[in-house]
């Protein structure tokens, strides 16, 4: 009986080996060659952070779309019956409800009181 071929699993690793350190290689020269030095700090403010220093330049951000809503038309108020429909029907109390709901349980002898 022949056992399962490591072959394939020893290239896969060998593969995924070389390809990790070329993209390792491939960022430390991308900041090597960034040519910023000074990083830049964030100092708390009133409203938020603030970067200070680092390589950004206001005009190299875009500019942010005007976000203002519009203003919404006046709201008016619809009649009592039509924001509760519910509110037309005849109001049974909470007790008066419990008692009928709870009475065949009593005359069952399963409630007392």
């Amino acid at each position: 009986m022949v056992g399962p071929s490591t072959g394939g699993t020893r290239w896969s690793v060998v593969v995924s080996l070389l390809v990790a350190a070329a993209m390792a290689t491939i960022a430390f020269i991308t900041v090597q060659q960034a040519g910023c030095h000074d990083p830049g700090q964030y100092i708390a403010r009133g409203t938020g952070y603030e970067l200070v220093g680092g390589c950004i330049e206001p005009n190299d951000l875009p500019i942010a779309p005007d976000t203002t809503p519009a203003p919404s038309p006046p709201r008016t108020r619809a009649p009592r019956s039509a924001r509760n429909p519910a509110a037309s029907l005849t109001r049974v109390p909470s007790r008066a409800l419990a008692s009928r709901a709870c009475a065949p349980l009593r005359e069952s002898g399963i409630l007392s009181g």
